[in-house]
Order: C-alpha cells, then structure tokens, then sequence
C-alpha cells in the first residue's frame, strides 16, 4: 500500500508543467516584443533644395512628458540624407536644425506651429520624412561707448516676448559679442518681432574713487520694456545703426542695484 501511495505521487509531480528558469522569457513573449523601426529622410534649403549636410536631426515624442533624451539622433551626410536607427515604436515630432538656418518639424509650416506626427511601429521604416529649412534673418549691427569709438566685448542679446497672466516676459532667442571694431552679427533669427539689448561688465574708477559702468540698453536707446521692437521677415538682413552705450554711475561702492547717469564723459582714472 505505501509502494502505490508513493508511485501516485511521483507521477503527478512529474505531471506538473516546471517553470521557466534561467530569467528567460517564453518563446511566445519574445516573439511578440516590439521591435525598434527606422526613420529615413532628406533635409535641404526651401528657397533652393540644396542638402544641408551636418544638419541635426532629433526626435520629440508626441505624447507630453515623455523622455526624449535616450531616444536616437542623427547627422545629414553630404546629399542631406539621414538616418534615424533603433527608434521604440510610437509617435514622434522630427525635429531638424542647422546653424544660420530657422529650425523646423517635420510638416511644420509657420514659426511656432506643430509639425505632423510620425508613427514608428514595431520594426518598420518609416521613409522620406523630408524637411526644408528656410534661412534665418539676420541682426547686425555696431555699437559704440559714449565717446563714439567702437565698443569691444559687449555682449548683445536678442529677445521676443511672450504674455504670461498679462505681462510681457523676455525670452532670449539668439546673440552675439561684439569683436575688436564694435561690430556684431546674430543669424539663424525666425519671422517675428525682437529687442536687442547690449549690457558691458566693464567698470572703472574716477578721480574721487567713483565708481563707474554702463548700464544695459536696449536698442535704439532706452529701457527694454519701452523700446519699440524690430521686425524682420523670412531671411532678411536687419542692419542696426550706430547704438550708444551710455555710462552711468554708482552711488556708492556697496549699493551695486543703485545707478545714476553721468555726464556724456566721465574721466576715466
């Protein structure tokens, strides 16, 4: 009677099915996982088809909150050719951009739009995701110190402006620092409505220990929240006349928020 009990016993956990082991998946959950795609296309100039080589292409995904900084990129080859590889199956905006050209989506059409979406699923290419780039506006310009002679090393920054709950905020869009005869030169600019804005670091000191400097100022001279904007359309070249940076000065050593102006020539010690 025990021969028999043990033998029935044996044989149903022989029956029993055994568990995978070794962390393997089954033959049937890793013949169904999602395969990374590819995505193929050409970035060139919209005013003359010409490929952009070093153009660089990203991915944004469509859904918000995504990580996109694991997701693959690319560089365009000498025909604008790209090629984005190991691409996890979703929905994408292609994202291209080259220096003194305005940056755009795939299907984007104007300044501040969305593009087109692009679905990747699970081990396909997606082909001629093209994109044109159309030149940037350009901002150039000289600026000058109270004396009239040209202004080295002053940084130029190019700002637009966006509502927020009924106030106009500034965003930093592009700039520049002048060189060794005053001059600057910002590219890569969108169609749209900026403010340009020259701030020095530059400091000295007058005969009575005065501290002295110039304070940041908006072209064409004036505070940035009055100053009336520049307008430039697609690829235009905006020249800036002569812009004066005027100095000021400190009213006293330790009080550096506290600025007064000067005369047109403060001595410089």
């Amino acid at each position: 009677m025990r021969v028999t009990t043990l033998a029935l016993l044996l044989l149903v956990v022989g029956g029993m099915p055994q568990a995978a082991t070794g962390g393997q998946a089954p033959a049937s959950a890793a013949a169904t996982a999602p395969k990374p795609g590819t995505i193929r296309g050409r970035i060139a100039a919209t005013d003359s088809d010409k490929p952009l080589r070093r153009s660089r292409v990203i991915l944004l995904p469509a859904v918000q909150n995504a990580d996109f900084r694991s997701l693959p990129r690319a560089y365009t080859n000498a025909g604008g050719q790209y090629e984005l590889l190991g691409v996890p199956p979703g929905t994408y905006y292609v994202f291209a951009s080259r220096t003194g050209f305005v940056g755009r989506q795939f299907g984007q059409r104007h300044p501040g739009d969305k593009g087109v979406v692009v679905e990747v699923r699970s081990g396909s290419t997606v082909d001629h995701i093209d994109i044109g780039l159309p030149r940037g506006a350009v901002l150039a310009g000289t600026v000058v110190d109270d004396a009239g002679e040209p202004f080295p090393g002053v940084s130029v920054d190019v700002l637009t402006f966006h509502c927020d709950r009924g106030r106009r905020v500034p965003s930093q869009v592009g700039g520049a620092e002048t060189d060794d005869v005053g001059r600057f030169r910002i590219s890569g600019l969108a169609p749209g409505q900026y403010v340009l804005v020259a701030s020095s670091s530059e400091t000295w000191h007058g005969e009575r220990h005065e501290a002295y400097g110039f304070a940041s100022s908006a072209y064409p001279d004036g505070p940035m929240d009055r100053t009336e904007p520049l307008t430039l359309a697609a690829s235009e070249v905006g020249v800036v006349s002569t812009w004066l940076c005027r100095p000021v000065g400190r009213c006293g050593w330790r009080a550096a928020s506290c600025w007064r102006a000067v005369g047109p020539h403060p001595e410089k010690a």
